[in-house]
C-alpha cells in the first residue's frame, strides 16, 4: 500500500504550483507567461515558490527535450540537431533568449516557440 501512496505523495508539490486552466483562459500555456517562470531560473533571490516554478520550468524543459530527442528521427525531423552535451540550463536559456528576441510570438503556445527556439539555435546541418 505504501508504495502506492509514496508515488502520489511526491507528485503532489508540483500539482499545487501547475494553473489551473479553463478553456477560454489559456494563458497559462503560452510563452509568455512561461517565459516569465522561465526567467526564474537564473535569479538567485529566489523564494520558496519562485524555486518551485524555475523547478516546472526545468521539468518541462527537459522533458520536451528528451522526448525529442529519444523520439528517434522525430528531433531531427523537425529540423532540431542539439549538441549531446546540451542541458537542460543552457535550453531554458535559449528559450527565454528566442522568446525576448521574438515578442510577436508571447502569445502562442509555449511548446511551439521551444521547439522553433530549439530549431534556431540548434539546426541540422543541411546534407550536401
Amino acid at each position: 500500500m505504501i508504495r502506492r501512496i509514496l508515488p502520489a505523495a511526491l507528485l503532489l508539490p508540483l500539482l499545487a504550483v501547475q494553473p489551473s486552466v479553463s478553456r477560454e483562459d489559456q494563458s497559462a500555456y503560452s510563452a509568455q507567461d512561461f517565459r516569465e517562470i522561465c526567467r526564474l531560473v537564473s535569479d538567485e533571490r529566489q523564494d520558496a515558490l519562485s524555486r518551485q516554478l524555475a523547478a516546472v520550468c526545468m521539468g518541462y524543459v527537459s522533458g520536451f527535450s528528451e522526448a525529442l530527442i529519444f523520439g528517434g528521427e522525430t528531433a531531427t525531423s523537425l529540423g532540431y540537431c542539439p549538441p549531446g552535451d546540451l542541458g537542460a540550463l543552457q535550453t531554458v536559456e535559449v528559450f527565454v533568449k528566442y522568446a525576448t528576441e521574438h515578442p510577436e510570438r508571447l502569445h502562442e503556445h509555449r511548446g511551439h516557440v521551444l521547439l522553433d527556439a530549439l530549431r534556431d539555435a540548434f539546426p541540422c546541418e543541411a546534407e550536401e
